[in-house]
């Protein structure tokens, strides 16, 4: 199935099942443009983990202004090599924390010594996934999700540790609680990424 077919088999489906939770959740998704996982990683993995973690805690707009910051220092040795201790002020004055700093490091210093590995991780199940990556230091649950739909393309992620998906969700079903729109969820099976990919947009369009 190609990436375009995809999207709208996808959205047909969660257009579906958003009108059995409320036909305006329903309507919403039918008014927003086919939403799409990537064809290919637009990040590499260093380079999804790093934004996922600079992004924990902090606001959309400050990461994006870290981020930036980050990669003109880094443009010209790469993000892997530049992740190291002799560079700790240089990232400290993106505007990343010390604690953020040593985790990026960590990072670093697991890929180059091979008990990361990128191609590992993105033929793991998600859940086998999860559990290599949040063993590392700096690496939760939320992280792991990011990295399963962004780096991995995994279609069929729902990131409920994601205070922007989880909060869209209940304004569009306001009368459910948080534990019934967990178990909502599952009914987008298999494209529970995608309701996310709506769900982000919904907020930043409509919220």
């Amino acid at each position: 199935m190609t990436g375009q077919k995809k999207a709208l088999t996808a959205r047909h489906h969660c257009i579906t099942q958003a009108a059995t939770l409320k036909k305006e959740f329903a309507a919403a998704i039918q008014k927003s443009p086919p939403m799409h996982l990537p064809v290919r990683p637009r990040y590499s993995f260093i380079a999804t983990l790093a934004r996922a973690i600079i992004g924990q805690q902090v606001s959309a707009a400050a990461a994006r202004s870290v981020w930036k910051k980050l990669e003109i220092l880094a443009a010209s040795q790469g993000m892997l090599a530049f992740f190291t201790s002799d560079h700790y002020e240089q990232l400290r004055q993106c505007g990343i924390s010390g604690k953020k700093v040593e985790f990026l490091i960590g990072l670093s210093d697991s890929m180059q010594s091979g008990d990361l590995s990128p191609r590992r991780i993105k033929r793991l199940p998600h859940g086998e996934r999860t559990k290599v990556l949040t063993a590392l230091k700096g690496i939760g649950q939320w992280t792991a999700d990011m990295v399963g739909i962004f780096y991995c393309l995994d279609p069929d992620i729902f990131p409920d540790g994601d205070l922007a998906v989880m909060n869209t969700f209940n304004r569009l079903v306001p009368t459910y609680t948080s534990t019934q729109l967990l178990v909502a969820t599952k009914q987008f099976a298999p494209y529970r990424s995608y309701l996310a990919l709506y769900l982000w947009h919904l907020k930043r369009n409509m919220f």
